[in-house]
């Protein structure tokens, strides 16, 4: 596993959740385009991870609690840890403010300019400064 490799597993896996997770999702081309790697290979790549998960996209509330808290108790031990010094910012500051969005309340925005509203399950486009 290497940074490109796990590039492409995260776009893949978070594509193929949009989709079970959604009634409207963006096409196989628009992941592609944002996650820059060309759209046969993302085909290639879902339809992958499809069969290595045998379709078998449900996650247990149990095991999702239990890896929640997980990366909870690690972005509180960066958060401590800055604080003490004993790690720098960048790449870990960065982890721990996408985790702390992650983990957060019922409402996020995502880069894509549209505030996603967990609880209706509804997409809202939201006004877009040039």
């Amino acid at each position: 596993m290497n940074s490109l490799n796990v590039h492409r597993l995260m776009l893949s896996s978070i594509m193929v959740a949009a989709k079970f997770l959604d009634d409207f999702y963006y096409s196989n081309e628009f992941w592609a385009k944002i996650g820059g790697v060309p759209n046969n290979e993302l085909n290639t790549l879902e339809l992958e991870f499809l069969f290595l998960t045998n379709f078998d996209l449900h996650v247990r509330r149990e095991v999702y609690d239990m890896y929640r808290e997980r990366l909870l108790e690690w972005h509180q031990q960066l958060v401590s840890n800055s604080y003490t010094g004993r790690h720098t910012t960048g790449v870990d500051g960065a982890r721990g403010c996408l985790l702390e969005a992650m983990c957060r309340g019922s409402s996020h925005s995502d880069s894509m300019g549209m505030d996603l509203d967990r609880d209706s399950g509804k997409r809202d486009e939201m006004a877009v400064d040039a």
